[in-house]
């Protein structure tokens, strides 16, 4: 979950920044990308900057 809560405040951080609103719809999708992509982080990282045009960077190994 912690993962999930971090990529979520990166992407609220991003939206406020351009005045958009992260909906309980986009957060579900969030989940859902990181349900599904949660060993493979370059495909995370790829579907979370198409989707929400934001740059995941992974955290290295042990910081998660």
């Amino acid at each position: 979950m912690h993962k999930y809560t971090k990529t979520i405040e990166l992407i609220e951080d991003r939206y406020a920044t351009t005045k958009e609103e992260l909906t309980e719809k986009k957060k579900q999708r969030v989940k859902e990308i990181l349900g599904r992509h949660y060993r493979n982080s370059a495909s995370l990282a790829f579907l979370l900057g198409q989707e929400f045009g934001i740059e995941y960077v992974p955290p290295e190994e042990g910081e998660e």
